[in-house]
């Protein structure tokens, strides 16, 4: 890792044990906030809200990332260098404006060995740009259950992440990250789908 980033990277656990990932706190981020009023919605019910105030010193950081990554372009001699096969981008937060996004595309095109997975339901700030060969876009749909995905954004994107309230839908995001890697890696599952927590 690169010792003189000022971006704090965050130790997976739980289902994210053994994936790093760049993160913003959801406390900090307008589109978030404004999401999270919609109840009955992914965002209605985000776990990055609630747990932040069980986080306090990891909640510090990633308030300092999203300052960091959205204020201005960072310079490559910030970027975090991975020693790791696998990172996720959003894992708490979501894409905060275009000079976030620029500034993960960096971090991606300089650590061109390790494959990124970016989480966003911003597809207007991401759909702007050319894709980076080495991350997988996921768009993130807002709505519980099988919401619609339009035709541009299905096209674009190279996974579709759903989260349904009910057992209606055949899950296959179950288990670890590292144990599946459908969402980072080449494959023909295009609809991801996970049970609310």
């Amino acid at each position: 890792m690169n010792s003189r980033t000022p971006i704090h990277i965050t130790q997976g656990s739980a289902k994210m044990e053994q994936i790093l990932s760049v993160n913003v706190s959801s406390l900090q981020n307008t589109f978030c906030q404004e999401m999270s009023k919609q109840k009955n919605t992914v965002c209605g019910k985000c776990y990055s809200n609630r747990y932040a105030k069980m986080r306090p010193t990891l909640e510090k950081k990633i308030i300092e990332n999203g300052d960091i990554l959205s204020k201005r372009r960072i310079l490559p001699e910030e970027v975090p260098l991975f020693n790791a096969r696998y990172v996720r981008f959003n894992s708490f937060g979501e894409l905060i404006n275009e000079i976030h996004y620029e500034n993960l595309m960096l971090i991606a095109e300089l650590n061109p060995h390790t494959n990124f997975g970016l989480w966003t339901k911003r597809a207007s700030i991401v759909m702007q740009y050319p894709k980076v060969s080495n991350i997988k876009y996921i768009y993130s749909v807002l709505g519980l259950e099988n919401a619609k995905v339009g035709k541009a954004v299905r096209d674009y994107f190279d996974k579709i992440f759903y989260v349904h309230k009910k057992g209606k839908a055949v899950f296959n995001c179950l288990g670890k990250c590292i144990d599946c890697l459908v969402c980072y890696t080449d494959n023909d599952i295009k609809d991801i789908h996970e049970k609310l927590k």
